[in-house]
């Protein structure tokens, strides 16, 4: 195996420290049983982040906010992209926009479709801002 952490290197890291991983991954979900397993069978915690993580819970310290999921974000942009394309095609407000959303999914309330068309303007804009930011010019 070659000394730089390239593939090789990275897949038997990661196979050999999996179980906590996950257990990491569970635990900030709020399922922390298999990380609490792993620390009272007496076994080191082999990465930094799951030590990082522990104490913070066993300090209290405040947690990072997690930033929300892709598949929310998603759908939040689907609900904005489609009132949108409505508004732009049939020349008409955006609440009549939201209206013909709702005739088409009956269990939707409408408060909850205002949320997401704004949560999704939202993330829409902060996802052309962070392209604006990275952009460089050429030359």
């Amino acid at each position: 195996m070659k000394e730089y952490f390239g593939p090789p290197v990275f897949l038997d890291w990661f196979s050999r420290h999996f179980a906590e991983l996950s257990a990491l991954e569970d635990a900030k979900e709020g399922n922390p049983k298999a990380l609490a397993d792993l620390v009272l069978e007496g076994k080191p915690l082999q990465t930094d982040a799951a030590r990082r993580w522990v104490r913070a819970k066993i300090l209290n310290l405040p947690t990072e906010t997690s930033r929300r999921k892709t598949a929310q974000d998603g759908m939040y942009l689907d609900y904005f992209h489609r009132v949108r394309k409505l508004t732009e095609q049939l020349n008409i407000s955006k609440y009549k926009a939201r209206l013909m959303i709702l005739n088409q999914e009956p269990d939707l309330k409408e408060e909850t479709l205002r949320t997401y068309v704004r949560k999704g303007e939202l993330v829409d804009a902060e996802i052309r801002d962070h392209i604006k930011k990275r952009r460089r010019p050429i030359g």
